[in-house]
Formats: C-alpha cells, sequence, structure tokens
C-alpha cells in the first residue's frame, strides 16, 4: 500500500490524536513517522501527538535532507536506522517514556489526564 504525502499526513494526525486521547502518549512524548516513496514524514521536535497539524509535519528524503515542514524530531536518526534495517517497515513510532509517566501517575494519585500537559522533571 503506497500513500500519497497528503494521505499519510492526515494518518499521521489520527494516529497521534488516538494515541494521546487514550493516554498513551503524553505532552510531547513520542514521535510517528511513514515511510513514503521518495522519503519519509516524521513529527516536527517537540510536537504534541494530540495537536499535530499535517502542514507542518516534517518531510526528510531518504538521503537524511529536511524538505518541507517544522523541524523534524530528534528522533530522526533513530527512525532512519529502523528503516534501513527493516526495508519492509512501512512506519515507525516511538511513544517515549509512556509506561514511566503512567507509572508516575499511578504513584502520586493522579491520572493520566491530569497529568498530560505536564513533563516530568529531572531529578
Amino acid at each position: 500500500m503506497h500513500l500519497d504525502i497528503d494521505a499519510a499526513a492526515r494518518e499521521i494526525c489520527r494516529v497521534g490524536r488516538s494515541l494521546y486521547e487514550r493516554g498513551y502518549v503524553h505532552a510531547t512524548a513520542g514521535n510517528i513517522s511513514v515511510r513514503l516513496e521518495d522519503g519519509f514524514l516524521i513529527t516536527p521536535t517537540d510536537a504534541c501527538l494530540g495537536e499535530l497539524d499535517a502542514q507542518r509535519l516534517a518531510f526528510v528524503g531518504h538521503d537524511g535532507v529536511q524538505r518541507r515542514g517544522e523541524r523534524a524530531s530528534k528522533t530522526l536518526a533513530l527512525h532512519r536506522r529502523i528503516y534501513a534495517a527493516a526495508p519492509e517497515a512501512g512506519c515507525v513510532s516511538t511513544p517515549t517514556a509512556c509506561i514511566w509517566w503512567r507509572s508516575a501517575c499511578w504513584a502520586c494519585g493522579a491520572t493520566t489526564t491530569s497529568c498530560r500537559r505536564s513533563r516530568p522533571t529531572s531529578s
């Protein structure tokens, strides 16, 4: 199945919103990318998956050069390596810190809904 860039962008936004609404990601944790024929789309750095805008997603060519959108996620190198290692992969999702954050919310007695807009602090 081959998606055009606009369909892929809409799908990234849909999946991101779903992950966010179900509490699998919080604040700006997590990134999604989709492989396209001439490169891939990836979420912008520090983007909230629940509030993605299809026009702001970063398009990066197979050569690693960004050609459109906001600055690509800081996990760009990881996504590129996953695609190189798994040629059959059509998409990558890296919902970082999901389990840790749910554990932190449980430990402090909060719900993931009330914690979503907060970022974990370093100790």
